[in-house]
């Protein structure tokens, strides 16, 4: 799969969000265990091969090559007993997802929470175009400022308060 710096940044946002969801989750007196939470970014998109900036729901497909990793990456983590798959709901969160959850025997759970943060002004536009301010905000927020955002969407506080 082809990484770009800005999908770097997502999918720690990404991450950081899945573990903030499951840390808020559970019971009135919660029991301490360990968890293993693994995070998988998806396939390629028509949008990633074009090297585009794509947020908008429900988002491009997967790409032939994307539907390759997918089926690959199935094969990779099939019989390891994980306990579900999850998407967001971007389509190709749930291709890519599809493919792992039939070979974990497991159903895809769409969580809207899991969309990554709106490209803002940059959506559609070319990521060569962006000249570095698409990811100005975002990483701004993983220096602990979280004043910036990506124009057009979100600064870190109005980010961090979706979520706490």
């Amino acid at each position: 799969m082809q990484v770009f710096r800005g999908r770097k940044v997502s999918a720690a946002l990404a991450g950081l969000l899945a573990v903030t969801m499951v840390a808020g989750c559970g019971q009135s007196e919660p029991k301490v265990r360990n968890i293993t939470l693994t995070l998988i970014r998806h396939a390629q998109s028509e949008a990633n091969a074009d090297k585009i900036a794509s947020t908008d729901v429900p988002g491009p497909p997967l790409t032939a090559e994307g539907r390759a990793q997918a089926d690959a990456l199935a094969k990779r983590l099939s019989g390891d007993g994980y306990d579900g798959v999850f998407a967001s709901e971007m389509l190709r969160t749930e291709q890519t997802a599809a493919p792992v959850a039939k070979a974990l025997g497991e159903q895809v759970t769409v969580l809207p929470g899991l969309n990554e943060i709106s490209a803002g002004w940059f959506e559609g536009v070319p990521l060569s175009d962006t000249s570095g301010t698409f990811l100005l905000g975002p990483e701004a927020w993983l220096k602990g400022d979280r004043r910036f955002g990506i124009p057009g969407s979100v600064n870190g506080n109005q980010f961090n308060n979706a979520f706490t």
